[in-house]
Order: C-alpha cells, then sequence, then structure tokens
C-alpha cells in the first residue's frame, strides 16, 4: 500500500514567510493543534526572548522561533498543555 506525500508548512508561507528555517516546532504546534502560524510564531518567539539563558546558550537571545525551541521548558509545556495536549 503506498502511501501519498502531503506537504504541509503549517501555514507558515501564508503568514508570508519564504525560505527555510528551523521551526519546526511552531509548525508541528500549527498542524497539530489547527491554529494560525503567525499566533503560535509570535508566543513561542516571546517566551523563548524571555526564558533564563542555559549554559549551553550563546550570548544573546533573540526574539525568534526560528532557530528552535527548547521542548524542555516549564513555559513551553504549559503552553503544550494549554492547548489541550499531555
Amino acid at each position: 500500500m503506498k502511501i501519498q506525500f502531503n506537504y504541509n508548512d503549517g501555514g507558515r508561507s501564508q503568514a508570508g514567510y519564504k525560505g527555510t528555517s528551523g521551526d519546526c516546532v511552531c509548525r508541528a504546534i500549527c498542524i497539530a493543534a489547527e491554529l494560525p502560524y503567525q499566533q503560535v510564531y509570535d508566543y513561542l518567539a516571546v517566551n523563548n526572548q524571555r526564558q533564563r539563558k542555559s549554559k549551553m546558550q550563546k550570548n544573546s537571545r533573540s526574539r525568534s522561533a526560528q532557530k528552535g525551541i527548547s521542548v524542555k521548558r516549564k513555559w513551553f509545556k504549559d503552553y503544550m498543555n494549554s492547548l489541550g495536549f499531555e
């Protein structure tokens, strides 16, 4: 049985973003929770900037969700719980 590939960027291109990015967490949330890309991206970006810097993080924290989100952070787990995920 063949399974047909169904491309889904989570609404990234519709939100006006072009090219590639490391925003797989954002896109996955958009697809699973059926939320608009920009809404999820903005929430992740703001909280990514606010989080305490870890020993492994570089010196600067940008307001972005493009270079990865630490899914082990409490704020992220709380966000996912608020969307109904366990």
